[in-house]
């Protein structure tokens, strides 16, 4: 795997963790990486637009994952109902929280965006996320 797509491998395994976790994953697909993001969605076949934003988001928060335990005292994670139920610091995705303060806010603040499909200028992005921020949009064709 090209690691440029992940900050590290800790990133690279809360997101596939994330991804199983939303049963995203097939099982036939399960533990099988891929040279590239947009190679992945082609062949998992993420065609629903509302599916690929919620992958771009849970990449995003699969790079803060440590983070959210230390500072929010749990992790994100994902439980599956009828449809997707994040859980974990959910609070951070209130209006009322207002701009990020910390490196992971910005990570749920770009992935709300992505979310609700709002353009995002990679010119104002901290320098440090604006890769992850990019690959975040290519997943799901905002950019």
């Amino acid at each position: 795997m090209k690691i440029q797509y992940f900050k590290d491998q800790k990133h690279e395994e809360n997101f596939y963790s994330l991804l199983e976790q939303a049963e995203l994953l097939g099982l036939e697909k399960r533990g099988e990486r891929f040279e590239s993001l947009s190679e992945q969605m082609k062949i998992l076949r993420f065609e629903d637009n509302i599916e690929k934003k919620q992958v771009a988001f849970l990449y995003l928060i699969a790079l803060y994952q440590d983070d959210f335990i230390t500072y929010e005292g749990m992790p994100f994670y994902v439980e599956v109902y009828e449809e997707i139920s994040l859980d974990g610091p959910v609070y951070l995705l209130d209006e009322k929280v207002g701009k990020p303060t910390y490196e992971h806010e910005w990570g749920v603040y770009y992935g709300k965006k992505i979310l609700q499909n709002e353009r995002i200028n990679l010119e104002e992005v901290p320098k440090n996320m604006k890769k992850f921020v990019e690959n975040a949009m290519k997943m799901c064709g905002l950019v």
